[in-house]
């Protein structure tokens, strides 16, 4: 048996004896396989980092998802599913705009194992050619610039504060 270490659930570092997991070989394909034998995971810290599942690998961070379009002619609502999956494109308005977050319970509900200082990062494209100015759903706090100027696309930080509170901030512009 080999020796390995790890760092328990308790605090600190810890000897364990491993029995032999099989035989390590390199991939046609590139990467490396387990032959006669299996890794496993048994726990992450706050259910966030890599997790297997069914023999497959995941990785529980926030802020990962598909684009989210929003097309509203006029004022709209910038969803959680936009926020939390990174990608908000913003088209529709013929003139200056106001859009307001979803609510605070509603972008923490969709976010891994939430916990209080949880943080990501998202964008919001605005396709429009006139300013967007982001407004603050219930239990949502702004900070920084958080308008987005007509045809720039914006970088925006967002972080769990409270249990039903979220922050964003404005962290900065760049050319659409």
């Amino acid at each position: 048996m080999a020796d390995v270490l790890s760092y328990s659930s308790t605090g600190g570092w810890q000897q364990q004896a491993v029995a032999a997991i099989g035989t390590v070989v390199a991939e046609a394909a590139g990467g490396l396989a387990i032959v006669g034998g299996e890794v496993g995971f048994d726990a992450t810290v706050g259910g966030k980092g890599i997790v297997e599942t069914a023999g497959v690998l995941d990785i529980n961070l926030p802020g990962r998802g598909a684009k989210v379009a929003i097309t509203t002619a006029g004022a709209g609502v910038l969803t959680a599913a936009g926020i939390v999956g990174g990608l908000i494109m913003r088209t529709g308005p013929g003139g200056a705009y106001d859009d307001t977050t979803d609510t605070a319970v509603a972008i923490i509900a969709l976010l891994d194992n939430p916990a209080i200082g949880d943080s990501f990062e998202f964008t919001i494209v605005n396709g429009v050619a006139f300013a967007g100015t982001m407004l603050a759903g219930v239990g949502v706090t702004l900070a920084g610039v958080t308008a987005n100027a007509a045809s720039k696309v914006r970088r925006y930080h967002c972080q769990m504060t409270a249990a039903a509170t979220v922050t964003i901030t404005g962290i900065g512009e760049m050319v659409a």
